[in-house]
């Protein structure tokens, strides 16, 4: 029979902390820098604002709702999700680590790793997010600590940069934090009395990281310099100083971050896909979901 996972509210907490702030460190910002110039900040943070109201309704009602319905919705989602993950952290670690080497080695050797993780089960992907998530939490901390000194407040000007209709038009962005609704897919796993407070919590936290990324990044690289930043990571890191240093330290967290992200994503897909066959087992699934993950990323990314 198919193994009972259990989850407290530490692995729902660093779990939805992962979830929220991955879009963020990758091309995201740069939705929010062409459509509001130099009001990205702003305009993000009403975004996740208007989400996290979405959120708190979201939870406060779904205790009486069945997702058994939605679980093909939840699978197509979760691969596309994934897959774009997976061309990201790709992309990323190509372009601090091994800007030479083939990306196409990089995305196999990168999901060679998820797909192990997922094997081990979903205790050791959380176990993975209670130890390194709040180290890079930690660490980011830092990097916004360290940028004070370089802000400078007129990139906030004009305040609602490239006026009020492009400062709107990019509250329809708030698809970024979809992966939120994800951790719903582990509810039936968790032990305790409050799964929606702790979601809650994971989001703000996430959120707030978030918003300080965004801040820091408007503070630092004025617009249009902003709108030309894939990794706004790597912006923020240049603009630290040598105190940072080595920043591989910072590389190397948030490639972990990423790994037990895509590992999640593929799990989660194996779980629900045994789920709706109604299998006994989900695993065997991990090597069919990994290589479709695998075929979208290298379609979208045009990766060869």
């Amino acid at each position: 029979m198919q193994k009972k996972y259990e989850i407290d509210k530490w692995g729902v907490y660093f779990l939805g902390i992962n979830l929220c702030i991955f879009k963020t460190f990758a091309a995201m910002p740069q939705f929010f820098a062409e459509s509001s110039g130099s009001a990205q900040a702003l305009s993000f943070t009403l975004c996740t604002l208007l989400f996290l109201v979405i959120f708190y309704v979201f939870t406060k009602s779904c205790s009486r709702f069945s997702f058994k319905k939605l679980y093909p919705l939840f699978i197509i989602y979760i691969i596309a999700s994934t897959s774009y993950a997976l061309l990201e952290f790709t992309r990323f670690i190509s372009y601090f680590s091994f800007p030479t080497a083939p990306k196409i080695f990089i995305i196999l050797l990168f999901l060679g790793g998820c797909a192990f993780a997922v094997t081990k089960g979903m205790e050791s992907i959380i176990r993975g997010h209670i130890i390194i998530v709040p180290i890079m939490v930690l660490l980011l901390v830092i990097l916004y600590a360290v940028n004070i000194k370089n802000a400078d407040t007129t990139n906030f000007f004009p305040v609602f940069g490239k006026g009020t209709g492009s400062f709107l038009k990019s509250l329809s962005y708030i698809w970024i934090y979809f992966d939120a609704f994800l951790l719903f897919g582990i509810k039936e796993f968790f032990v305790g009395e409050n799964f929606g407070a702790s979601g809650r919590k994971a989001v703000l936290t996430g959120s707030i990281l978030n918003i300080l990324t965004l801040l820091f990044l408007n503070l630092t690289a004025s617009y249009p310099f902003s709108a030309s930043i894939r990794f706004p990571f790597y912006q923020l890191l240049r603009s630290g100083g040598t105190i940072l240093r080595p920043d591989t330290i910072y590389v190397l967290f948030l490639t972990l971050c990423g790994m037990l992200y895509v590992s999640f994503g593929l799990f989660l897909t194996t779980n629900l896909l045994g789920r709706v066959l109604k299998t006994k087992v989900s695993r065997p699934y991990t090597f069919s979901v990994s290589l479709i993950v695998l075929y979208l990323a290298l379609l979208i990314g045009g990766i060869k």
